[in-house]
């Protein structure tokens, strides 16, 4: 999809944007584009990098948003309880990547992690800490153990019940729903 890969271009050069403003503030993010993994679950990512805050590493993320995105999201709640369902997500990965750090770091907690959240059309932006969730991760691991199982196996797991649009701009919607009707002009 050429518009959603469009958005995440937008999204990392906002990244890079942030992390030259942030290193003339006297702020670095190090560590930028770190990978991890978690190989029990066959999980991996990178993260967009590590501030020291009060001598503490935080796991940091960036996010660039419309507008109207921005100026309602003003906490980790904000994200969990929103209507979009792609905010859902941030904070489990935020999870995933304070969780591989921990692994990784061969410590007990991990450590905190923080979002810095930008406005795509004014560049303001928004610092937001973010806790851990040890709920949140077991649910995640969970998820990943079946999905792993399910790959193993080469089946697919049981339908589920998803919320209107969310499977519109999805790349994988034909694998999944290939009997689902799509709408005239839809491209995947």
């Amino acid at each position: 999809d050429e518009t959603l890969q469009a958005i995440f271009d937008i999204g990392h050069e906002t990244e890079e944007w942030v992390v030259r403003l942030l290193s003339q503030a006297g702020a670095r993010l190090t560590e930028n584009e770190r990978p991890y993994e978690l190989p029990a679950l066959q999980l991996s990512g990178h993260i967009d990098g590590v501030l020291q805050i009060d001598g503490q590493r935080v796991i940091t993320d960036v996010k660039s948003m419309s507008p109207h995105i921005f100026d309602r999201v003003n906490s980790v709640e904000d994200l969990v309880n929103s209507r979009h369902t792609w905010l859902r997500k941030y904070p489990v990965q935020l999870d995933c990547y304070e969780e591989m750090d921990r692994v990784a770091s061969r410590v007990d907690e991990p450590p905190p992690g923080a979002f810095i959240l930008t406005n795509k059309s004014t560049g303001a932006f928004k610092f937001l800490p973010h806790t851990f969730s040890p709920e949140r991760m077991a649910a995640t691991e969970t998820r990943l153990r079946l999905v792993n199982e399910h790959v193993a196996a080469g089946t697919l797991p049981e339908r589920v019940d998803v919320e209107d649009g969310w499977c519109d701009r999805c790349p994988f919607a034909r694998i999944c729903l290939p009997d689902e009707p799509r709408q005239d002009g839809l491209a995947l």
